[in-house]
């Protein structure tokens, strides 16, 4: 009897300590309203810079200016674009995108096929948590 009391002590202060760690793993990371805005704005962000490239074409798609949200200057040979509403890029209170120009993919083995291109998209939320999109474009 008095095993079985020493282990139904020992127990619970195990559960006791894992339930304390858990609720605050719980309240350090972001919520699912956080995690649901930012997935939002990734994809709301990134379906604006692939609408730039059906409409401009893959060669300005790998111009620095790729993110319609982010053309100021003209460069090269491509026509400045902008987003059609200034709410597109603007995202709500608390929450900064950035898109990382798109990087050419090389595949292991090589051969050099520049019409590979991954694209990503970073929104960092209001506690600083960062949340990426990556997409693989292509052109064909």
């Amino acid at each position: 009897m008095v095993e079985l009391v020493v282990f139904i002590v020992i127990v619970s202060i195990a559960v006791a300590g894992v339930m304390t760690a858990f609720s605050a793993s719980l309240r350090g990371g972001p919520t699912s309203r956080e995690i649901t805005i930012a997935t939002q704005l990734a994809q709301e962000r990134m379906e604006l810079i692939l609408a730039q490239k059906k409409v401009l074409g893959f060669a300005c798609f790998t111009d620095p200016r790729f993110d319609p949200c982010q053309a100021a200057v003209a460069v090269g040979v491509c026509p400045a674009t902008v987003a059609s509403t200034l709410a597109q890029c603007t995202p709500p209170g608390g929450y900064s995108l950035t898109g990382t120009p798109p990087a050419l993919i090389t595949w292991p083995g090589g051969g050099g096929d520049t019409n590979l291109q991954l694209l990503t998209v970073t929104v960092t939320g209001p506690d600083g948590v960062r949340f990426t999109l990556d997409t693989l474009v292509t052109n064909y």
